[in-house]
Parts: structure tokens; C-alpha cells; sequence
């Protein structure tokens, strides 16, 4: 017999399956937690790294990098530490923690406070028990697995394996949902929630390491950690070592982060995934939104903001503005049609 052409077959036609507007929202805040609780974790990661390093070599660039890079990860965190504000500090030293590593530990594995990996890991497991019924089998192993590791660490035990473990489970968890959730409005409200914290999460480490003018040695360092934190180190690397770029590494940087659609760690990916999820959750104001935050991105001037840091910070505030009007749009529209007892969202 003939095999039959299979160009000519007839699928049976798919209808688009509906999703509450609780479930939308609860799908959306586990992508958030989820991509929050792995931004955290890589931060941190370098931090402590700096922190091994550096902790014992004050007045060095790697000293100042360090502490940089604190001040870095209590802001993603919101931990409020300092009493002044940074422009009324007189003595950097002494907005040090007594302790560096250990404050980085608290930062980890304090599931009580919120903003830490351990909380964020808990509020993405806690949305996503709301959707088992969209959510592949393997979803619960990989949550699983990541609560032991977050679990109270044996003493004594290296922060830097923890994290690796940590980040591990949050990039199966993404894999999980890439190769397992079928693209329809399910998929784009989870994808969405990754896109919208990715997002904040790039604005915000830009706008705490990059917006102040530092000393040469000390800026190169915090260039670089900012790079790794934010996964785009080797292609940063590759691009410097184009001998027919004259562009400074801080513009080369910036455009990387910034607007780079190749780039899965940039902003501008973030809203064309954006543009491409929302296909399936059709809502004027979050088009309208979107495209708005598209047009600002696609304007961008690295060189010119590279070159001054005060436009640089207005301009990063004017992106997280878009990014929260994407956010609002999202929650207007597609969420909170039935009362919730307790909100996904807590504040930082």
C-alpha cells in the first residue's frame, strides 16, 4: 500500500483553549518568581565571588567592585540596610555589612524575607500548585528539587555550590516550560511573567552599577560582573575582540543589554518575546503598551547614553516606567476578575 501524502492530510482543527483570569495570573507570577528567584541567585553568585576575593584587600578596585556589587543585590533584594541615602553617605565603608558572606547566605536561604532566592523560589512553587492541571509532571520534581536545595545548608557548606545547584533547577524549570507547555494562552502568560521580570530585572542592575562614574579599574570590574550576572559575558567578549569595533566597552555593554534583539538577555528581546506571547491574549491597552516600549527601545542612543550617566539613569527609569505600564495593562485586563484572599505579589 501507499503511504498516503502526508501534505494532504487534514488535521483536526484546534480551538483555543480559554484560561481563567485567576489561572492567567497565576501562571504570570510563576514565570515572575521563577525568573526573579534565578536573577537573584546568579547576582549573588558573583557577588560572593567578588566577596571571596576581595573582602580582605580593602582600598583595591576589587574592594570597591565588591562593594558595588553589594549595593547592587540589596537593591534587586529591596533590603534596606542603610539609613542615609547613597548621595549622604560620607563613609562608603560603613555601608559594608560586618559580615559580607554571610549577609549574601541571608540573601539565599531566608525564606521569611522577601526579595531573597529562597522566598521568590517559594512564591513561584506556590503559583504554580494553582495550575497543576496545565503544568507538565516533571514541573513538581524540578520545585522539589530546588526546595532541598534552599533547605537549611549544612555548616560550613560553599555558598558558590549551593547557587550552581540553585540555578540548575531554575533553568530545568525553564526548560520544563519551553518543551513541555503547548503554545497557546497558557504558555503566553507564563512566558510573559519571564519577559516582564527579565526585563526590570536588567533595568535595575544597570541603573545601580552603571549610572555612577567610578575609576577606570574600578568600572572594568563592575562591567564584567554586571556581564556575568546578566549572562552575556562570552558574547560581550566576542564583540570587543572584533578589531573593527571602535566603540568603548561600556557602549558595546549597554547595547548588549539594552538592545540587542539577538540577545536573549537584553530588553528588546524581552519585548519582541512579549509581542509574540500577547498573540495570544489579545488586549489593546497591553498592544498598546508593548509597542510603546518598543519604539523607545528601538531609538535608543548607547553611544550618547554611555557618555552621560545622568541621561543614562533618566532613561533607564523612562524602560522600567514601560515595562510597569506592560505589567498594569497585563493585570487590568487579563487578571483579577475574581477577589483574591492573599495577592500573588509582595512587595520587594
Amino acid at each position: 500500500d501507499a503511504h498516503p501524502d502526508l501534505g494532504a492530510t487534514h488535521p483536526l482543527p484546534t480551538a483555543p483553549v480559554p484560561v481563567s483570569p485567576r489561572a492567567a495570573e497565576d501562571l504570570y507570577w510563576f514565570g515572575r518568581y521563577a525568573e526573579r528567584a534565578e536573577s537573584t541567585a546568579r547576582l549573588v553568585l558573583v557577588a560572593d565571588d567578588l566577596v571571596e576575593d576581595h573582602q580582605r584587600r580593602p582600598a583595591t578596585p576589587g574592594f570597591e567592585a565588591m562593594r558595588t556589587l553589594i549595593d547592587v543585590v540589596d537593591a534587586l533584594t529591596a533590603v534596606q540596610r542603610y539609613r542615609a541615602t547613597p548621595g549622604d553617605r560620607a563613609d562608603l565603608a560603613a555601608t559594608l555589612p560586618t559580615d559580607p558572606a554571610a549577609h549574601l547566605r541571608a540573601l539565599v536561604f531566608d525564606e521569611t524575607r522577601p526579595g531573597t532566592v529562597h522566598y521568590s523560589a517559594h512564591r513561584a512553587a506556590r503559583a504554580a500548585g494553582q495550575v497543576r492541571d496545565v503544568l507538565s509532571f516533571d514541573t513538581w520534581l524540578v520545585l522539589s528539587r530546588l526546595d532541598r536545595s534552599l533547605g537549611e545548608p549544612p555548616s560550613g557548606e560553599n555558598l558558590q555550590s549551593v547557587l550552581a545547584m540553585v540555578i540548575e533547577s531554575l533553568l530545568a524549570l525553564a526548560g520544563i516550560g519551553a518543551e513541555s507547555l503547548v503554545r497557546d494562552a497558557s504558555w503566553a502568560f507564563f512566558d510573559a511573567g519571564r519577559r516582564v521580570e527579565r526585563g526590570h530585572e536588567t533595568v535595575r542592575i544597570l541603573r545601580q552599577a552603571l549610572t555612577t562614574e567610578r575609576a577606570p579599574r574600578v568600572e572594568r570590574l563592575v562591567l564584567d560582573a554586571v556581564l556575568r550576572a546578566r549572562e552575556s559575558l562570552i558574547s560581550y567578549r566576542r564583540r570587543m575582540a572584533d578589531i573593527s569595533r571602535s566603540n568603548r566597552s561600556d557602549e558595546v555593554a549597554l547595547d548588549l543589554l539594552l538592545c540587542d534583539p539577538t540577545n536573549p538577555r537584553s530588553v528588546r528581546f524581552q519585548i519582541e518575546r512579549l509581542r509574540e506571547d500577547l498573540t495570544h491574549a489579545p488586549s489593546a491597552p497591553v498592544h498598546t503598551a508593548v509597542s510603546a516600549a518598543a519604539q523607545a527601545l528601538g531609538a535608543t542612543d548607547v553611544v550618547a547614553l554611555a557618555a552621560d550617566r545622568a541621561a543614562l539613569a533618566a532613561y533607564l527609569d523612562d524602560v522600567e516606567a514601560d515595562l510597569h505600564r506592560v505589567s498594569t495593562a497585563l493585570d487590568a485586563t487579563s487578571f483579577r476578575r475574581q477577589a483574591r484572599q492573599q495577592p500573588i505579589e509582595q512587595p520587594r
